[in-house]
């Protein structure tokens, strides 16, 4: 198929994602590579059709010394071609896995602006080789959480979601329409670096596996049933599951299940190892089971054959301003329009201020209920909103919503 047919082709992609509303404002990820040059492109020009505007955006990691500098080229190619631009400063440590990090400072940088700017849609370059690749990938790490093997079109965050209208193209075309075009693109050496994987795979160091048609890739829909039926989130930041389902489940729907609520709990874009969360799921099965930690969360066993999932870390405290609105714990979205109230983990002291006020706790775990977000004024507990204790949070000017990065659903 010739590249002067990729536009019509786009936009057939872009039909998949409808409806949008009118005169949609798209934010694209913007590298300057030329997979995210030939999407902004496209989708400029389809937004432009339909009355919208894109915003493209430009991370800068700083984790090499030409960053700036190609931060800089790719904003001004932005402006030479009529887009609407901001670059986007994160910070990454450069040690451990620099990748990952990378990706989750991005993303959330990206997330961070389109919900500050009431962006519904994030565009992404990912095109079909990136999508056998994260197969491949997936497949040697055995990741879990994820509901199929390789890279979904369409994936719903808190506030917006994120769109992948190029997976139904290659790289080679899109780079061949690139050069129709007389577009130039810039080549970030990390693409091809064979100290990871993926360049490692596109060497040719590493070999291309067959994807397998695992249960995973097989039903997919299994387990979200098996969430939907036997486990959920408290709008408190805890999740929960039945045990007793899990065990019956078949072992990998199980185990992709508990990680999904793994990531969700935490607030984390990534599940946990499959091979971690697989160990986990059959101690699970054990009726002496009386705990674990995993993915920064704590699972906590109950009574009434539930399991607790709650975060292993507690949140700092914040003080709130009046118009101020901030993410907490990385899950929570809160919003203030009164002034001289904080924001913590309700903590063992404040659990033992209520057991002093002889509060009727509900029957949960005492690590859970330390866990639940709760505002104070100076040393005085006002409300800890989750077990109906103090003030609403309406009539104290808070607004607080759970928000977790990777929803269950």
């Amino acid at each position: 198929m010739g590249v002067a047919m990729l536009p019509a082709r786009f936009s057939r992609a872009m039909m998949a994602f409808e409806p949008f509303e009118p005169h949609p404002h798209l934010a694209v990820a913007l590298s300057g590579g030329g997979d995210s040059r030939a999407l902004a492109l496209l989708a400029d020009e389809w937004a432009k059709a339909q009355g919208g505007k894109v915003t493209a955006l430009i991370v800068d990691h700083g984790l090499r010394a030409e960053s700036p500098r190609e931060a800089a080229d790719t904003l001004l190619w932005a402006f030479q071609h009529c887009m609407a631009a901001e670059v986007l400063q994160v910070h990454v440590t450069p040690r451990g896995n620099v990748q990952q990090a990378a990706r989750q400072a991005r993303y959330e940088a990206l997330q961070s602006w389109c919900a500050a700017q009431g962006v519904l849609h994030l565009l992404v370059g990912h095109h079909a080789d990136d999508a056998h690749e994260t197969g491949v990938l997936r497949q040697a790490r055995r990741q879990a959480g994820a509901s199929d093997m390789a890279l979904s079109a369409c994936v719903y965050w808190s506030h917006m979601r994120v769109l992948r209208p190029l997976l139904c193209f290659s790289k080679t075309e899109l780079l061949d329409w690139l050069r129709a075009c007389g577009e130039p693109w810039l080549e970030d050496p990390s693409n091809t670096s064979t100290r990871f994987f993926r360049g490692r795979l596109r060497a040719g160091i590493v070999a291309s596996p067959h994807i397998t048609n695992t249960p995973q890739t097989r039903d997919p829909s299994a387990v979200l049933t098996l969430l939907a039926s036997a486990s959920g989130i408290h709008p408190g930041g805890f999740g929960w599951l039945v045990p007793s389902a899990f065990a019956m489940a078949e072992p990998m729907v199980a185990a992709l299940a508990l990680g999904r609520l793994l990531a969700t709990v935490r607030g984390h874009y990534e599940a946990p190892r499959y091979v971690e969360v697989e160990r986990l799921a059959v101690m699970m099965k054990d009726s002496a089971f009386s705990g674990a930690t995993l993915h920064g969360c704590r699972l906590l066993p109950a009574r009434a054959g539930r399991i607790y999932i709650i975060r292993e870390k507690s949140a700092p405290l914040v003080s709130l301003r009046s118009g101020q609105r901030l993410r907490w714990d990385h899950r929570f979205d809160v919003m203030a329009s009164s002034e001289g109230l904080s924001l913590r983990a309700l903590g063992e002291s404040g659990y033992r201020t209520l057991r002093e006020e002889a509060y009727p706790f509900p029957p949960l775990p005492v690590a859970l209920l330390q866990s639940l977000p709760s505002l104070w004024q100076l040393d005085r507990c006002r409300a800890v909103p989750h077990i109906e204790y103090g003030q609403s949070c309406a009539n104290l000017g808070v607004f607080l919503e759970f928000s977790p990065r990777k929803p269950l659903f």
